[in-house]
């Protein structure tokens, strides 16, 4: 009946002063995740590119054939590109502005730019999909 009371490391509890390490680390695993690791340069597993540069918009490779959320195709005046929004530069590789996303109409000016759509959830997509 008398056993030792478990410690704080076992029941989970994050001293305050390490709290913010773990959020910083764990807030950069997520965005390489994201938008690639700039350590190997923004390339695939395989070596090859992950982005590139058209017309000065920084580009994913292999996503401007069709809308990243819904897969609607590359038809005249059906999809834009969208810029990335100011405060999520952090998700663009080295903080560029000229990162852009494909996106059909409808989902570019009535979800992206109304907020209904945040750039994670782009990324994620494009990610998924």
């Amino acid at each position: 009946m008398g056993g030792a009371e478990p410690s704080l490391a076992e029941l989970g509890v994050v001293p305050r002063t390490m709290r913010g390490v773990y959020s910083v680390n764990m807030q950069k695993s997520r965005i390489r995740e994201l938008i690639g690791d700039e350590r190997r340069g923004f390339t695939n597993p395989d070596g090859s590119p992950m982005y590139e540069r058209v017309k000065h918009h920084l580009r994913r490779v292999g996503t401007t054939n069709h809308c990243i959320v819904c897969g609607m195709p590359d038809l005249p005046a059906v999809l834009a590109f969208a810029h990335i929004h100011f405060d999520d530069l952090h998700l663009s590789p080295r903080n560029d502005p000229t990162r852009v996303f494909r996106l059909c109409w409808h989902h570019h000016h009535g979800c992206y730019d109304q907020g209904y759509i945040s750039t994670v959830e782009l990324l994620e997509t494009r990610r998924l999909g």
